[in-house]
């Protein structure tokens, strides 16, 4: 998977978890009056996780859209810890 897709943006929990990220530009927000005005690209993080099982092997993968402007932390959580999945605290 290296090979293909180059160096993850997130290694968590020795490599156990691993995460892509890209911006996505949805459009731009013109800041400044009519002589000095400047667009900014108003962008939405994406995420690809990958999770990986004691034996090395691809457990789990999904994509992950964030808030604008938003930080990573909510998408590193859902990803180590995916809705609907048990939890470590349940006793599993």
């Amino acid at each position: 998977m290296l090979l293909t897709l180059g160096e993850p943006r997130y290694r968590l929990e020795g490599d156990r978890f691993m995460m892509y990220e890209w911006d996505v530009a949805y459009g731009y927000l013109v800041i400044g009056g009519p002589q000095a005005a400047y667009p900014v690209p108003v962008v939405t993080p994406h995420y690809l996780c990958f999770e990986f099982g004691a034996d090395g092997r691809l457990v789990r993968r999904s994509t992950l859209s964030g808030a604008i402007y938003g930080k990573p932390d909510r998408a590193i959580g859902e990803c180590m810890h995916p809705l609907g999945a048990p939890d470590a605290a349940d006793g599993e």
